[in-house]
């Protein structure tokens, strides 16, 4: 894929996995963020949480952006 504005870096993480306690969207919010906080990296807008359960009969759970 070609980089179309190279002065820009983007940071990227993704986390995926299997939990034994309940997630809610303010706890996956509170994570993400201090997950931002831990790792340096500059919020701009967000997170962005939604069920995949409106997309896609295979996942669910919670996901953000």
């Amino acid at each position: 894929m070609r980089n179309l504005i190279p002065e820009i870096q983007c940071n990227r993480l993704i986390v995926e996995g299997f939990y034994g306690v309940e997630i809610c969207e303010e706890f996956l919010g509170g994570f993400l963020i201090g997950l931002s906080e831990a790792l340096g990296m500059r919020v701009i807008e967000g997170p962005f949480i939604f069920s995949p359960d409106k997309f896609s009969l295979i996942h669910g759970g919670l996901g953000a952006l």
